[in-house]
Formats: C-alpha cells, sequence, structure tokens
C-alpha cells in the first residue's frame, strides 16, 4: 500500500512540492498533504524529517539539533555596516 500513497496523485504525494511555499503538513493540521501513511503520528513524524531535511539544507536550522538560527540586533547592524 506504501507505493500507493507516494505516487503522482497518491494521497501522501510531495514530490515537486516546495517546503518554502508549501503546507507539508497533515490535513488534520490545515496542511496539503492529506495522509502519508494510515497514521497520522507517522505522517506528522515523516513531514516533520522532510521540514528539518530542508531547513538543514537551506540553512535555516541547526542540523543537528534541528533548532532554527536566530538572528539578533548586533548581528544585523554590523552586516548592515
Amino acid at each position: 500500500k506504501m507505493p500507493e500513497w507516494f505516487s503522482e496523485g497518491g494521497k501522501g504525494n510531495i514530490i515537486g512540492k516546495n517546503p518554502s511555499k508549501n503546507k507539508l503538513t497533515v490535513s488534520k493540521d490545515a496542511g496539503e498533504v492529506d495522509a502519508i501513511t494510515a497514521a497520522t503520528i507517522s505522517s506528522r513524524a515523516f513531514l516533520d524529517a522532510v521540514a528539518n531535511a530542508y531547513n538543514a539544507y537551506t540553512g535555516t536550522s541547526d542540523a543537528e539539533s534541528g533548532a532554527t538560527k536566530q538572528e539578533n540586533s548586533e548581528t544585523k547592524e554590523q552586516e548592515a555596516i
């Protein structure tokens, strides 16, 4: 059954969706993905992993902890100079 979820047009198809533009969360959480598996918790965990990987790839989070980076005002002021 899993290949059906990930195939084009399937309930859990995220292929070609951009995490920065599409809301990659389950529909129960007002997202764009109906389900990845039959279990909402597994779907949430998978989509969280996709989001964490995307954030690590784009440099918007720490690849090890998943924590998002914060810029302080001092850093912004130094960059402006």
